[in-house]
């Protein structure tokens, strides 16, 4: 069960090169998925697509007498009309805090912050532990309830490939693991160095899996023309 411990200097290579060189290939594969985008798209030039959503523009008769705020408001709502939040609320909220959270308790917490320190000299501000502690249970409930929907609504069961269910737990495993060594259950060190294994092997898969789809959420809506684009957007897919 503790076989790990018997691997010497372990945690120090995987603290040091091995997270570096995850972090290299986290960074040189949105790189290319970038170079990948602006390959695959073309640049409009002047008002040679008509916007989209012609409803959301100021000129529309739904804006007309209404206060800036209110304008803004407006605006918001007819965008996420036909999302998920305009469909099905709840579930918007749950996604929404499940993708919240999947970037903020690895990003801000404290022993993550000390690694990224002592192995690329970067570290940001941090939350306490405890309070990650609950995010992490609300995180392996939410991925809880994800899988269950999977397996038990016929409509996403049927569109529910084995690659599905493998990117749900490659991304939840590091959240079990990190759960499992703060609270030392079974073998501490070698709980660490699986949760370590496993998140950056998940760093590495972003890019390159359906992961990418949060990092690269802000290409789609911010420079690709179309409903639900949230500025003024100047690129489309190339034919």
């Amino acid at each position: 069960m503790n076989f790990l411990n018997a691997v010497p200097d372990l945690y120090d290579f995987l603290r040091g090169p091995a997270f570096v060189f995850s972090f290299t290939v986290f960074a040189l594969g949105c790189m290319y998925r970038v170079g990948q985008f602006i390959h695959l798209t073309k640049k409009i030039r002047g008002n040679s697509i008509a916007v989209a959503s012609p409803v959301v523009d100021d000129r529309s008769i739904l804006f007309q007498g209404k206060s800036p705020f209110k304008k803004i408001l407006l605006k918001i709502r007819l965008k996420l009309r036909n999302t998920i939040f305009g469909t099905n609320p709840v579930m918007g909220v749950v996604s929404l805090v499940f993708h919240v959270l999947l970037f903020v308790t690895p990003v801000f917490l404290p022993a993550h912050n000390i690694l990224a320190d002592q192995s690329l000299g970067v570290s940001l501000f941090t939350l306490s532990e405890p309070l990650m502690d609950k995010f992490t249970v609300l995180m392996i409930a939410i991925g809880g309830f994800f899988f269950l929907r999977r397996i038990f609504i016929p409509r996403v069961r049927i569109l529910s490939t084995m690659r599905d269910y493998g990117i749900l737990l490659l991304v939840m495993a590091p959240f079990l693991t990190a759960f499992a060594a703060y609270h030392q259950f079974f073998y501490y060190r070698t709980v660490l160095f699986i949760h370590m294994i496993i998140g950056e092997i998940a760093i590495m898969a972003v890019p390159f899996t359906r992961l990418g789809h949060m990092p690269f959420f802000i290409l789609s809506r911010f420079f690709i023309r179309g409903e639900y684009n949230w500025r003024p957007a100047n690129r489309r897919w190339q034919r």
